[in-house]
């Protein structure tokens, strides 16, 4: 079990566009399920090739913890202006789907955010 003290951070990079609010999502087989991240970034952009690694590095536990982890991680990394992380899982027939979302306080853009679904939607 990787130590959460070593384990791989995410990555960033400076944003190459301007101000124009921009969603980044993406999506990712985790722990038997669907992972959705989305995103609108302030100043940084998570850097696509270490996610893999990053998502191998969280410590197993419940679909809610990991989930927390992750929105903690995004908070704290990357600080975007809008995240929701979505874990998706089926065990044994059931279903479940986890939802941590946040926002800086006095951002809002509905009509930016009505362009990413939510988790589980085809």
């Amino acid at each position: 079990m990787p130590d959460p003290e070593t384990r791989v951070r995410l990555t960033t990079r400076p944003a190459a566009f301007g101000a124009a609010p921009t969603v980044v999502s993406f999506a990712a087989p985790f722990r038997g399920g669907t992972l959705t991240l989305a995103y609108v970034p302030d100043r940084d952009l998570i850097t696509v090739e270490n996610l893999a690694p990053y998502l191998r590095g969280i410590v197993p536990g419940t679909s809610e913890q990991a989930a927390a982890v992750i929105a903690e991680d995004i908070a704290n990394d990357l600080v975007p202006r809008w995240y929701r992380v979505g874990l998706v899982v089926t065990v044994d027939g059931i279903t479940q789907t986890v939802v941590v979302e946040d926002r800086q306080p006095g951002w809002d853009h509905p009509s930016l955010l009505t362009a990413v679904p939510p988790p589980g939607a085809a």
